[in-house]
């Protein structure tokens, strides 16, 4: 994904590790997306990111 289709509140899953699912919570200055994993936020790069549709 690129920054530009990045929503704050998207439900998203880490490409690179399946089992992690969150919601976009951030994006950093450096261009990093942080979404809440189990309380807390998680820093990941937005080309390892996919958006779930529910």
């Amino acid at each position: 994904m690129t920054l530009e289709e990045i929503v704050r509140g998207q439900l998203v899953r880490v490409v690179s590790r399946p089992e992690i699912v969150g919601q976009v919570r951030q994006v950093s200055g450096k261009g990093n997306v942080g979404i809440m994993v189990n309380g807390s936020i998680r820093w990941v790069n937005p080309d390892d990111l996919e958006v779930l549709h529910v």
